[in-house]
C-alpha cells in the first residue's frame, strides 16, 4: 500500500488490506481500518461496537468496501479452506466451535502459536515488551500465570 498525505485530514492510502477486522471498534479504530482497507475489499467490525463519532465514512463508498458485523458465534454454513461439510450438515449449518476445533486440527501447525509460556507476575515488564513484539516473538498473546 502507498500511504498518501493529503492537505486536510488523515492520511489516505491506495491498496491496502484484502480484510480489515476491527476488534476494537472505537471512533478512531473504526476511521482508520476503513482508510487502510483496499478498494473492493472487506471491513468487518468484531463485536458490539458503541455510537462512532468522528468517522469518516466517505472511503467506504468511495471505495466500494463491504462492511460486516460478526458478534460472537452461531451457525456456519461453510469456511474456506476447510472440507465442505455433508449435504445433511449444511441445512442449519454446523456450530463455530466446532468449525474452529476443525481447523485447528487441520491447520493448527502453520498458525502462528496463540499464546506463549505464561509469565510470573514479577516479570510483567518482559512480559509487556513481549506483548508489544509479537512480531518477534511469534507469540500472539501474552499470560501471567497467577498462583
Amino acid at each position: 500500500a502507498e500511504v498518501l498525505e493529503p492537505e486536510l485530514g488523515k492520511p489516505a492510502v491506495l491498496g491496502g488490506a484484502d480484510v480489515t477486522f476491527d476488534c476494537v471498534a472505537s471512533s478512531a479504530s473504526i476511521d482508520d481500518g476503513i482508510r487502510f482497507t483496499r478498494s473492493g475489499g472487506r471491513f468487518v467490525l468484531v463485536g458490539m461496537p458503541g455510537v462512532p463519532r468522528g468517522v469518516d465514512w466517505t472511503p467506504m463508498w468511495f471505495k466500494e468496501l463491504s462492511l460486516h458485523a460478526a458478534y460472537a458465534y452461531g451457525r456456519e454454513q461453510r469456511i474456506d479452506g476447510l472440507r465442505q461439510p455433508p449435504q445433511s450438515e449444511t441445512v442449519g449449518g454446523r456450530p463455530t466451535f466446532e468449525l474452529a476445533i476443525e481447523f485447528m486440527q487441520t491447520w493448527g501447525g502453520k498458525l502462528t502459536k496463540l499464546l506463549g509460556e505464561p509469565f510470573e507476575l514479577a516479570e510483567y515488564r518482559t512480559a509487556f515488551t513481549s506483548a508489544l513484539n509479537s512480531g518477534e516473538t511469534g507469540v500472539a498473546k501474552t499470560t501471567f500465570a497467577i498462583k
